[in-house]
């Protein structure tokens, strides 16, 4: 009778052992493909930030390439406004000594000429200055990023 129950058991227990067997080849198999595709997913996550970082870097390039054009042509503004500034003041000279020659002359235009050529000219220092600032700005932004 014992050997019955052993050749029973012996029937019974090859299936079961071979199920629980191909469970964990699975499971195993299943925690093989976790770990890859995590590190396949933290590969993706990595490629689209450092794209993300390249465009900010670009997108903060051209801004610094933006008050490097405009600090050229507030240089290029500020000579022609300084030219201004001369000839009216070599007008406002010149009438003034038809003023002391004639002290019914009008030196009025003249002089309202040359107020409004130096407002323009330190207006536009001062605009100078407001875009050295910015470019001072936007490079340490820019090396930051860079870091």
């Amino acid at each position: 009778m014992t050997t019955k129950y052993i050749k029973a058991l012996c029937l019974a227990l090859p299936p079961l052992l071979l199920t629980e067997l191909a469970f964990a080849e699975n499971a195993s198999s299943a925690d093989n493909l976790d770990p890859v595709s995590e590190l396949v997913e933290k590969l993706r996550d990595k490629e689209e930030s450092l794209a993300s970082r390249n465009d900010e870097l670009a997108l903060q390039q051209a801004k610094l390439d933006d008050l490097l054009v405009k600090r050229a042509t507030l240089e290029d503004e500020l000579s022609n406004l300084k030219r201004k500034r001369s000839n009216a003041k070599a007008a406002l000279d010149a009438k003034f000594q038809d003023l002391i020659a004639d002290p019914s002359t009008d030196i009025s235009p003249y002089q309202q000429t040359y107020q409004q050529a130096w407002q323009k000219v330190n207006e536009q220092q001062q605009d100078q200055a407001a875009n050295e600032t910015a470019i001072i700005e936007q490079k340490k932004h820019l090396a930051k990023l860079r870091a």
